[in-house]
């Protein structure tokens, strides 16, 4: 009798822990928002649509199947083998959900996706082989067809990737040339279309529309945008794509309102850099300018590396937490965002040219930006970039673009129209000098003769305004520049010099561009003008 009793007081203590387990993983997937995208859409960026589905029905069926169990042992069945399998399920799925909390901040989510992986794959094995016959041997017929069924089901799924279709995220707009590129995610392949005026622009290439993205891109004319004010987007699910035979669906759809720029009472802009895939202060400094805001720029580093396609989703969060997607942007990109193996394709998810490059002139209403990209800060030969980098091609290929816009003045910083010439690029090549110091020198001799009224820069995690001829440091540079440069965005409250672990204190610019004066002015995230500068023009 006591060897029963305490046999009894096993099962329950089994039964009871695996709950908890269950319970504290469900609370995890629900609440836990350790980055702005959070833990239910992480898992769906990095394993697939179904992940938190597949998540929850692990979870139900662990904590359903302990029970099953414990009411079998309470009626006298030998089931403590069972029950300490479910309790090992339930230590499996909280460990995983410390590993995401752990690897998240500091931007190594692969770690967690492989040993997920690893982990469901050796799992599902290991059922198959060993619990799933053991279990159903027992069961009446229905049941067992039940089974059956849903594991077939499951089967279809993987293999025809079918999942739940969803848009995430507002769209962003990026302004890119003469030309508006509109991006948007879904959770499922889709294709897709923006719709203005009646007018469809397709994600398409060479005339086919793609219907294997998640992510897509349409690019329509500022012109049209700009006097419609108004855009839809579109997108259908792709179940099926073969050469003579389709299957699309459900068509998803949202509509927004459009702002061009509107320089009635000057131009107001914001600056965000370095977000490093901690949004959330960052977001809310950017609403200072609240409805007045004209657009957006994003200066880089927003990711901390491009390790998988779920790290670019920071940069969309970000532009449309800010926008709503009725604001344009500006994209530079950053340093660590050439870095890791979605770096090669992280020009799907942001504004770049048709050749690919993350340099170009903007045009937005009387504001001409000079979009600069200087990539890495390392030598292409860095142990870091594991022979992967060719970076001085690029750069060679970008000094060669620059000489050629700044020949031709009238159809770029001198083009009718044009009051205010803005320079944009991460890293400050005025006060850097790695990895191509005399490079950079001749970049900052050739736009010092464009009249530039402000140049707005990161990638030092700082918050300076520099004049012209400025010092950077104690080092007096190759090159002096004759236009003033912010550098406009820190982790922290400059103004208490507080941050924290969860990255909520930030810093940004905020620029505002008048007739007579420039003025940019570094901001909380209480939207609190922390230090100011006034630029006469």
């Amino acid at each position: 009798m006591k060897q029963w009793i305490n046999r009894k007081g096993v099962m329950i203590a089994s039964a009871v822990i695996t709950w908890l387990l269950c319970l504290t993983t469900a609370v995890g997937l629900f609440a836990v928002r350790d980055s702005q995208i959070g833990l239910w859409r992480d898992l769906s960026a990095l394993m697939g649509g179904f992940a938190p589905i597949a998540a929850v029905v692990i979870l139900a069926l662990d904590a359903g199947l302990s029970i099953y169990f414990l009411v079998r042992g309470l009626r006298g069945e030998r089931v403590n083998r069972q029950l300490l399998l479910c309790m090992l399920v339930g230590v499996l799925l909280v460990f995983l959900l410390i590993l995401y909390l752990v690897l998240d901040p500091v931007g190594q989510l692969w770690i967690f996706e492989l040993v997920t992986k690893l982990a469901v794959g050796a799992g599902a094995i290991l059922i198959a082989l060993f619990v799933l016959p053991r279990t159903i041997s027992h069961w009446k017929m229905a049941p067992r067809i039940i089974a059956c069924v849903v594991l077939a089901c499951m089967a279809v799924l993987a293999v025809f990737r079918i999942q739940i279709n969803s848009i995430w995220f507002d769209p962003t707009v990026y302004a890119v040339e003469d030309e508006y590129q509109i991006v948007w995610y879904t959770s499922a392949r889709s294709n897709g279309w923006v719709e203005i005026d009646g007018q469809k622009y397709y994600d398409a290439q060479s005339g086919n529309i793609r219907s294997t993205e998640k992510v897509h891109k349409v690019t329509v004319p500022m012109a049209v945008l700009d006097e419609a004010k108004a855009y839809s987007i579109h997108s259908q699910g792709t179940l099926i794509h073969h050469g003579y035979f389709s299957l699309k669906g459900r068509h998803l759809s949202a509509s927004y309102s459009f702002r061009p720029v509107d320089p009635s009472d000057g131009i107001q802009l914001h600056n965000i850099s370095d977000t490093h895939d901690y949004p959330t202060g960052a977001i809310a400094s950017a609403s200072y300018w609240g409805d007045r805001l004209d657009f957006l720029i994003l200066n880089g580093d927003i990711a901390t590396a491009a390790e998988t396609d779920r790290e670019m989703l920071e940069v969309l969060d970000i532009a449309s937490a800010i926008t709503g997607g009725e604001r344009p942007v500006v994209y530079a990109r950053g340093n660590h965002e050439t870095r890791g193996q979605s770096a090669a394709t992280a020009y799907k998810y942001v504004g770049c040219s048709d050749e690919g490059n993350f340099y170009y002139e903007i045009r937005l209403g009387p504001v001409w930006i000079l979009l600069m990209d200087c990539a890495e800060d390392k030598e292409d030969g860095h142990r870091e970039y594991g022979g992967m980098a060719d970076y001085a091609a690029y750069r060679a290929a970008e000094d060669a673009w620059l000489d050629e816009v700044l020949a031709n003045p009238e159809e770029s910083y001198a083009a009718p129209g044009v009051q205010y010439r803005l320079l944009v690029s991460h890293i400050p090549f005025n006060v850097t000098e790695k990895p191509e110091p005399e490079r950079y020198a001749s970049w900052v001799q050739k736009v010092n003769g464009i009249g530039l009224d402000l140049a707005l820069a990161g990638h030092t995690h700082q918050c300076l305004f520099l004049g012209p001829n400025g010092q950077y440091g104690e080092e007096e540079k190759m090159a002096a520049s004759t236009y003033w440069t912010v550098i406009g965005s820190a982790q922290k409250d400059i103004a208490t010099d507080e941050s924290d672990s969860a990255h909520r204190h930030f810093t940004s610019t905020a620029v505002e561009l008048q007739t007579d004066a420039v003025t940019a002015m570094f901001v909380n995230q209480d939207a609190a003008v922390c230090d100011k500068v006034e630029i006469a023009r």
